[in-house]
């Protein structure tokens, strides 16, 4: 299991283009690149005050990093950014 340190959050991305795509919208394969700005709390770092584990949230995608799987220990597409990006919770 993956722990943030600090005031992190590790958080599984919302796959908008999917979403997107189940409203009828066709769109064209660049925008598969596109970092998104949506997604599930996965695990918190222990000075992390504001969000818990299973919060949806929204966040600044400019500042966020995604985390790269060296050691084979990643299953997933994960972002890792400190709290303070995070714009909003959402249900």
């Amino acid at each position: 299991m993956l722990k943030p340190t600090k005031n992190r959050v590790l958080v599984e991305p919302i796959n908008q283009i999917k979403e997107m795509e189940k409203g009828g919208i066709l769109l064209p394969s660049y925008a598969e690149n596109i970092m998104p700005d949506k997604g599930t709390v996965i695990a918190v770092g222990p000075e992390v005050k504001e969000v818990k584990v299973g919060d949806k949230i929204i966040f600044d995608r400019i500042r966020v990093d995604n985390l790269k799987d060296r050691q084979g220990l990643i299953d997933k597409k994960y972002l890792i950014f400190p709290e303070t990006l995070i714009m909003v919770k959402y249900e």
